[in-house]
């Protein structure tokens, strides 16, 4: 009985010290370092290997009188290649938007076109979806404006995946500057 309880003992102490160290260090390190920025829009940012995902939620854009309320999500992918993959859904907008980017610029800037996005109305006006997908091998030649956009692809991307450099913006009739916009961040 003694011989059992010492046992007993023994074990439990050995079990508490493999659970503890002495340096409170995990076995694999965690970095707050990567943690996804959080902004006013909600979105977030996840690395999955060599992949960098936004998730954007878009809201009003400042400086347009919102009566129908326009809302809309987007998520924007950069993979191991460079290839940038754009795709979302929009409603509330007063139309169907005219023009949809990515633009160059800092969540209170107004900044370049860099990229444009493909709009594809919904059975609802001011409702639908929108897509882009984008390569090194295509095209690149951001529109001038300030702050000036990078002259590159592979720059503009490596800014682009820092997050808080880049905007989607969405441009209707009763909104010429944007109706609705999304801090890639």
């Amino acid at each position: 009985m003694r011989t059992s309880w010492i046992l007993a003992c023994f074990g439990m102490a050995a079990f508490v010290g493999a659970c503890s160290s002495d340096n409170n260090t995990p076995d694999s390190p965690v970095s707050t370092a990567d943690a996804p920025p959080s902004g006013s829009d909600g979105g977030s940012k996840s690395d999955a290997g060599a992949a960098t995902t936004f998730t954007i939620t878009l809201g009003p854009e400042t400086g347009c009188s919102h009566t129908t309320g326009p809302a809309g999500t987007a998520t924007v992918t950069v993979a191991a290649d460079n290839t940038l993959t754009v795709t979302g859904t929009y409603s509330g907008l007063s139309a169907t938007p005219s023009m949809g980017h990515v633009h160059f610029g800092g969540p209170s800037d107004g900044g370049p076109v860099v990229i444009s996005l493909t709009i594809v109305a919904g059975a609802t006006a001011g409702s639908g979806t929108f897509n882009v997908t984008h390569n090194a091998s295509d095209p690149y030649s951001p529109k001038a404006g300030t702050p000036t956009a990078p002259a590159d692809y592979a720059t503009f991307i490596s800014m682009l995946k820092t997050g808080g450099k880049t905007y989607l913006n969405f441009h209707t009739g009763d909104c010429g500057g944007g109706e609705l916009r999304g801090e890639i961040q």
